[in-house]
């Protein structure tokens, strides 16, 4: 097992510090670069699949596996929010006050 302060690499700690530090920026760059393509492989999709993965998120879970409800329930509350700003209930005549019921 590697100790916390020991190189990663397969080059002992004295040959890597005997290298000119350009040598050392290369060769991090390709170690930096085998790494990414690495991570890319990882994280190419299979063509099958959805373009998306599937949310974390329960509720969303929920409605992504119910789109038929979900866009029932955005409808209704969209027709409340509607009704509700256009449609303001009335107050009976007698609870109108003298202006109210002479604009009535």
């Amino acid at each position: 097992m590697r100790e916390p302060g020991e190189p990663s690499s397969d080059q002992p700690l004295d040959q890597s510090l005997e290298l000119p530090l350009e040598q050392q920026i290369a060769d991090l760059r390709v170690r930096l670069q085998m790494q990414r393509q690495l991570i890319a492989i990882k994280l190419i999709r299979r063509p099958g699949k959805r373009r998306f993965r599937y949310p974390r998120s329960t509720v969303m879970r929920f409605l992504m596996r119910h789109p038929t409800m979900t866009l029932n329930l955005l409808t209704r509350m969209a027709t409340l929010l509607v009704n509700a700003t256009v449609l303001r209930p009335r107050k009976p005549p007698h609870e109108r006050t003298e202006e109210e019921q002479e604009k009535a």
